[in-house]
């Protein structure tokens, strides 16, 4: 530092000058805080600043300003006192700080409570006022702040909050339409204070209350429910009879009503539309109900109003009536039926129980009662309607002399139709009706008619009546009209009441005017059905195709059926039992000549009379043995005589045919499983159209001993002798104690002679499991059991030996006739390795019968040309192995396989073929060529080899 001094300037000289920090004040902010407040934030404030500075000189870098805060938290009680504000940490290069701490003052938390507005509605009933409850008011209020953290209402208002109302209205309801009912004090309709009440101050909460409103609003009306106990029919009832009656005096008048009834303490909602699903008893029933949300009733939707009462469900009352029905006279019953009405939804007539229906009893043509019984539910009483059960019978009866019309005139003769079914009559073929009735109230239906003159030729009458089911039943016979027929007597028909019986026909070769002599009976004036058909050289064809009769017939036909091929031609043979081959025999048609004496058989060494056949004992076994057999190819160029002209005729076929094959390979072990397997896998493949297997299951042996022998009659040697077996056993010449496996089999034939016998037999030597008579329709199930151990090994067959009835072919004016390629056909489909014996018979000459009886070997080609193959294969591996081919196990192993290989041809085609020779043979040749490609030993090496 220099210094002047007299105008003279000193030199500079050092010294030091000290500039001292000012003192600043920082005073921390005194705060005041509601109870439960967060910290307040505290500012400072300063004096002592110098030279124009304040303390924004602190916002600048290096001045630090100062941290203010305080030591109050939330939740610090009002009554707390040491709660201070202070601040630090100040700094400035020309200041220092001092500092000054401030207060905190914390205050009460100010409440206000307030009551919640409510609501209720008084009621009237009948202009009667009825006062409802005051809700409750307790907890009903509001605080106007939240607590804080950890304070409950118990912290702020020690005691709680009490609230009350007044009695005196604040504001009235001027609309109450029921304003003059004498309500009691503080009850009429309008709004009322709500006081709440409690302490005003507490150690940190100041409290003060606000009033609520109660508004008591117009009374409303309460729907009544009444209800009176109902009884109704079981059925389809709809819910709407349960209907309850409302007395609702408020507007609108609606409301949902639900009804439940008590199942054994639940009470279960009624949900159909109906109460079908409620059986006939006694119901208690609850019904609620709930006024329309929309209506001034009280509740308005929410309240329920229930009542109870008792529902009574009567059974309801349905009918069951017995449908009437109708049988031809002499068939059996048929299956009685019956109808049911009256059933409601979802009741059907599977769930009435067993209906029984019976009727009196009586064969003879007439109308007989048929009696329903039975039927139970328990939602129904049964009422029962008798139905009726018809026996018809028609008869047409004719003038006629050896099958031939003597007039033109025909009349019907019935008895047990339906009254007032209609009744036709008519010529065939093509039809041409004759005549029509009604059936009178006896049943009977007298109907005549005439033939054209213009009708010639071989022709069948019909007469058929609907019956009340609208079935029709009918019958027919066969007529032969020429142009001039012989001048005859014309018969009486007899009367409805007393049914014709056939008479004897005259012998052609004595032809008289007369009427023929009839046989004893109720009526001496009708004539004999006519036998045949002569044809005048107008007939079918004489090898026209044979058609499966019972089928091409399967219609009712009347006890008095003129066959026209009867009788069936085995049964004109000695020595083969009648009750095997016996057609079914019903009134006026015994099937058995007129006059034995005319009866004439060929068994193919000439036409002789059946006595002296009979008197040689001569039989169909011999027949077989002698000139009556014929191979196919000689049967079908052969013409056989001895029938009358134009005769049609009836053709049997008497056969066995397999329905099932089977091999039992070990008796000591034997797989039922893989038998039953077998046995059908077969039956597909060995199924006819007239023959066929239709079960094979596990059996049990019969209990009694009965079951076990089938009803064989006397003389079955030569009926299986017919057909190329030997004599049949029956289960009881066994013994069956060791048997352990028995299998049940079950068949059914069709288009067999109806009224014979088939056999269902078991194995080459038959062994019978059941017999069956065939019905009118050529039908017939048979069942039996077959014991599988006493069949013993080998190969097995499950046949069935009957006789097949085929018609449809006439003898051609010369007496002869030669069978078609198509009847050779349906002999050849029985079993190969059999034989099959075919009868004819018709008219002949004398007016008699005549039957032709050819037998026919089935021999079966057998097929040794598959062997071929075995030996192929033998020599194949046998130079395989000379070669040194086969040097090694799997190239041996293949070479036998191949040997065995070529056995499955034989094996195959030798067991469809039947012919199970070659099978055996087969296998065995197999099994030694493969057995020698296997050990044949090798050629050896040569010299030069090794």
């Amino acid at each position: 530092m220099t210094t002047k001094s007299n105008g003279v300037v000193s030199a500079p000289k050092p010294y030091t000058i000290t500039i001292g920090k000012v003192v600043v004040t920082v005073t921390a902010e005194s705060v005041s805080v509601t109870f439960g407040s967060a910290a307040p934030t505290v500012d400072p404030s300063y004096s002592g600043f110098v030279g124009g500075d304040s303390s924004t000189v602190l916002n600048f870098s290096p001045n630090i300003k100062p941290t203010c805060s305080s030591n109050y938290a939330a939740g610090d009680e009002t009554t707390t006192t040491s709660k201070i504000t202070e601040c630090y940490g100040a700094w400035s290069e020309n200041y220092t700080f001092t500092y000054v701490d401030g207060t905190v003052t914390i205050t009460k938390l100010a409440l206000v409570v307030t009551a919640l507005d409510a609501v209720k509605q008084n009621l009237y009933s009948d202009s009667t006022p009825e006062v409802v409850d005051d809700p409750s008011f307790t907890g009903r209020f509001t605080v106007s702040k939240s607590l804080p953290a950890g304070q409950t209402l118990a912290n702020a208002i020690p005691g709680g909050v009490s609230i009350s109302r007044t009695n005196t209205a604040t504001s009235t309801d001027s609309s109450d339409p029921q304003a003059g009912l004498a309500w009691p004090t503080g009850q009429a309709p309008g709004t009322y204070a709500i006081t709440p009440s409690g302490v005003s101050s507490s150690t940190n909460y100041t409290i003060t209350y606000a009033p609520g409103l109660l508004t008591i609003q117009t009374p409303k009306g309460v729907p009544q429910l009444t209800a009176t106990n109902k009884t109704i029919d079981f059925g389809s009832t709809p819910l709407s009879a349960l209907s309850i009656n409302v007395v609702n005096t408020c507007s609108p008048t609606t409301g949902v009503t639900t009804y439940s009834y008590n199942n054994n303490g639940s009470w279960v909602t009624i949900t159909s539309s109906d109460l079908a699903d409620l059986g006939a008893g006694l119901y208690t029933i609850k019904a609620r109900y709930v006024p329309d949300a929309t209506s001034n009733c009280y509740g308005r939707g929410s309240e329920v109003l229930e009542v109870t009462y008792q529902l009574t469900i009567e059974k309801a009352t349905a009918t069951v009536t017995a449908t009437t029905s109708q049988k031809w006279f002499g068939d059996a019953d048929p299956v009685l039926e019956w109808t049911v009405s009256g059933l409601t939804s979802p009741t059907t007539s599977a769930d009435i129980g067993q209906v029984i229906l019976s009727r009196t009893t009586g064969e003879d043509p007439g109308s007989y009662t048929i009696t329903p019984r039975g039927a139970s539910h328990p939602n129904y009483n049964f009422n029962f309607i008798t139905g009726k059960l018809y026996i018809g019978k028609i008869l047409i009866n004719t003038n006629e002399e050896a099958g031939v019309l003597t007039d033109r005139s025909v009349t019907l003769t019935c008895a047990g139709l339906k009254p007032g079914a209609a009744v036709d009559l008519k010529l065939s073929t093509p039809d041409v009706s004759l005549a029509s009735g009604t059936v009178a109230s006896n049943g009977t239906c007298p109907v005549s008619a005439s033939i054209p003159t213009e009708k010639l030729g071989n022709f069948s009458l019909n007469a058929q009546s609907k019956f009340p089911t609208d079935t029709t039943i009918q019958t027919s016979r066969p007529v032969s009209l020429v142009a001039d027929p012989p001048v005859s007597e014309p018969n009486t028909p007899s009367t409805p009441s007393e049914p014709s019986t056939p008479s004897t026909p005259s012998t052609p070769s004595a032809p008289s005017s007369a009427s023929p002599t009839p046989e004893p009976g109720p009526s001496p004036t009708a004539t004999t059905p006519s036998r045949g058909n002569s044809s005048q050289g107008r007939g079918p064809s004489p090898r026209a195709t044979p058609t499966p009769s019972p089928s091409a017939q399967d219609v009712a036909r009347g006890p008095n059926r003129a066959d026209p091929l009867a009788p069936p031609p085995l049964s004109v043979v000695p020595n083969l039992p009648a009750d095997l081959v016996r057609p079914l025999q019903t009134p006026g048609n015994t099937n058995s000549p007129s006059n034995p004496a005319r009866v004439t058989v060929d068994t193919g060494a000439g036409i002789q009379p059946s006595q002296e056949l009979q008197a040689s004992g001569s039989s169909v076994g011999e027949a077989s043995r002698q000139s009556g057999v014929r191979t196919i190819e000689q049967l079908s160029t052969e013409k056989l005589e001895g029938f009358a002209p134009g005769a049609g005729l009836r053709i049997e076929i008497l056969g066995a045919r397999t329905g099932a094959r089977f091999v039992v390979a070990d008796l000591q072990v034997i797989d039922a499983v893989a038998l039953l397997r077998a046995m059908e896998a077969s039956i597909t493949t060995q199924e006819a159209d007239f023959s066929r297997i239709t079960r094979v299951v596990r059996g049990e042996k019969p209990l009694i001993q009965e079951a076990w022998k089938p009803d064989v009659r006397e003389g079955v040697d030569e009926f299986f002798a017919a057909v190329g077996l030997e004599s049949p056993r029956e289960l009881i010449d066994l013994d069956l104690s060791q048997v352990k496996n028995w299998v049940s089999v079950s068949a059914e034939v069709e288009t067999y002679q109806p009224g014979s016998t088939v056999f269902l037999v078991a194995t080459s030597s038959p062994l019978v499991l059941a017999t069956a008579e065939v019905d009118r329709f050529g039908k017939a199930q048979l069942s039996g059991a077959m014991p599988v151990e006493a069949l013993g090994t080998g190969e097995h067959r499950v046949r069935i030996v009957g006789i097949r009835s085929l018609d449809g072919v006439s003898v051609d004016s010369a007496g002869e006739i030669q069978l078609s390629q198509d009847l050779m056909n349906e002999i050849q489909r029985f079993d190969l390795g059999t034989q099959s014996t075919i009868a004819l018979s018709g008219l002949n000459p004398e007016g008699g019968y005549h039957a032709a009886i050819r037998v026919v070997p089935l021999i079966p080609v057998a097929p040794w040309w598959t062997l071929w193959f075995i030996l192929a294969g033998f020599v194949l591996a046998v130079a395989a192995r000379y070669r040194r081919l086969l040097d090694t196990s799997s190239r041996r192993v293949i070479a036998s396989s191949g040997v065995l290989a070529s056995a499955i041809p034989a094996v195959i085609i030798g067991w469809v073929s039947t012919v199970t020779n070659v099978v055996w043979v087969g296998i065995l040749l197999g099994l030694i060529g493969a057995a020698a490609s296997w050990f044949m030993p090798e050629r050896k090496k040569s010299s030069r080899s090794k």
